[in-house]
């Protein structure tokens, strides 16, 4: 739903499933959500007329959640199997552009096991000329211009592998939380550049 801002009359409305913990975001004149049946809307924020719709999943996909990230009118976006794919065996991230609805590029970013096809990211932030996102236990680095994967970095507390969340981009360096430490990520190469440890909420 949409209201005025002079005094908060509705604008316009219309029914709408998004993914669980989905969150809409705003490019230009563009009100952009991923719903349940697995595409990707885009609508006037004015009017609510749809502009464009992208297939980037199956319904009812549990990786297509989070907020999307946008960089210079590209968005960013995470999501499962595409059919005839298996869902839960293969993920991708997707570059769109946000004007037109086109996908610009897919990528497969791959985590422990490097048979699977593919992991769910989450977390998604854009740094410079990289995309940097979250598995279970991976940093990924994907090239903002052409897809590839720059670098997938296992995250350790200690010697135990740790999910990785709540990213925060500042400067040149990506911060997150994970159980047991807080901790800056240097974006260019996934390195982690320093550690503090302690008890943290990370979900």
């Amino acid at each position: 739903a949409a209201y005025t801002v002079a005094d908060g009359r509705p604008a316009w409305s219309k029914p709408f499933d998004p993914v669980d913990d989905g969150t809409p975001v705003i490019v230009d004149d563009l009100l952009i959500a991923q719903h349940e049946d697995g595409h990707l809307y885009a609508f006037d924020v004015a009017t609510g007329a749809e502009r464009w719709k992208l297939l980037t999943g199956v319904r009812g996909n549990w990786c297509a959640a989070g907020r999307p990230a946008i960089a210079d009118g590209v968005l960013y976006v995470s999501s499962g199997a595409q059919p005839p794919a298996k869902p839960r065996e293969e993920y991708f991230l997707h570059a769109v552009d946000a004007r037109t609805g086109r996908e610009l590029w897919r990528h497969v970013p791959l985590g422990r096991y490097p048979n699977n096809h593919g992991e769910c990211l989450s977390e998604i932030v854009v740094v410079g000329d990289t995309v940097v996102a979250v598995s279970d236990e991976y940093v990924h680095g994907v090239d903002r211009a052409t897809g590839r994967e720059r670098y997938r970095v296992e995250t350790l507390d200690g010697t135990r592998p740790a999910m990785v969340r709540v990213l925060v981009v500042v400067g040149d360096r990506v911060f997150g939380i994970s159980e047991g430490n807080l901790r800056a990520i240097d974006a260019a190469t996934g390195r982690t550049v320093w550690t503090r440890p302690g008890t943290y909420q990370h979900y």
